[in-house]
């Protein structure tokens, strides 16, 4: 599940119920891992887009896969806007290890490295400085041996969706454009001023 969008960045979930011999963390981590490889080999085509008037433009991505127990909330008001938010250390594993990734690279903490055991082979470790030296370490995965089998979700109700049901999902401004039938008017231009929060303090898996 694509829980979020961030600028250009995406927070993905994986999780697994399915009653399988093998442990819930190691089937998730090699989902993510599988569809990690995906994305990597399916950006191979955007290595040189071609624009107008100048070189070739290259597109590539990083991906950092982080692996243990996580916090999932839903916030804000309804009659606003609501949010499905993700929290806690593995989130910050995570976003750690995608500062230390390089285009076209996929990342993994240790946690996920120990789950998939012999099922990848490493590249390098890269170190986290830690005030002692010794911070966390991530691994550049070189091989993915096996790739997990699609698990797809059962077929959704082609019943459309309630106006109630989506709209506290949705932005008021952007819903009144789309109620109006201006959809291809949300795109505009409008001076802004970008404010960058951090917010500490909250021990979220306590």
């Amino acid at each position: 599940s694509v829980i979020g969008f961030a600028g250009d960045a995406i927070t993905c979930w994986f999780d697994d119920p399915l009653p399988l011999p093998e442990a819930p963390e190691s089937r998730a981590v090699s989902r993510a891992l599988t569809c990690a490889v995906a994305m990597q080999s399916a950006m191979r085509a955007f290595a040189a887009v071609p624009v107008p008037g100048r070189e070739p433009v290259s597109l590539a991505v990083k991906i950092s896969v982080a692996c243990g127990p996580a916090r999932r909330f839903l916030v804000g008001d309804p009659v606003v806007l609501r949010y499905d938010v993700l929290a806690g250390e593995t989130l910050y594993r995570m976003a750690e290890g995608e500062h230390h990734a390089n285009r076209g690279e996929i990342l993994l903490d240790e946690a996920a490295v120990q789950q998939m055991g012999q099922s990848i082979e490493v590249a390098e470790w890269r170190q986290e400085a830690g005030e002692s030296g010794a911070g966390r370490r991530f691994a550049v995965l070189a091989q993915l041996k096996t790739c997990s089998a699609p698990v797809p979700w059962d077929s959704f109700s082609t019943t459309p969706l309630t106006e109630s049901t989506v709209r506290p999902w949705v932005h008021q401004a952007v819903a009144e454009r789309l109620q109006a039938g201006m959809g291809e008017f949300l795109t505009e231009l409008r001076p802004t001023v970008a404010v960058f929060l951090r917010f500490g303090g909250i021990d979220y898996d306590g």
